[in-house]
């Protein structure tokens, strides 16, 4: 029998905001979400913001990491995707 260990086995959400934002392509809702995870191996920390998900045991670089994201790509390439999809423009590229 094996056993998952980075599998959750509660997990506490200590931050959940969300914010109605605009941009050239329309309105979304951002949200930033922290959780920490117990896990088999020990506490985990996950970081949830739009089209990325992430996890470390040390917050900081965790939050580095996803800043970081967060500030060079944000929802930008995926907004653009998903209008020139909408628009039938995709296919053509």
């Amino acid at each position: 029998m094996k056993i998952d260990r980075y599998k959750a086995l509660y997990v506490r959400t200590i931050l959940d905001y969300e914010k109605d934002v605009a941009d050239i392509f329309g309105e979304f809702k951002f949200y930033l979400r922290i959780s920490k995870c117990y896990t088999l191996a020990g506490v985990v920390w996950r970081l949830e913001v739009p089209n990325r998900c992430d996890h470390d045991k040390n917050l900081w670089q965790l939050l580095s990491r996803s800043f970081q994201y967060i500030h060079d790509k944000g929802c930008r390439y995926d907004r653009l995707e998903s209008e020139l999809m909408r628009k039938g423009i995709w296919k053509m590229l």
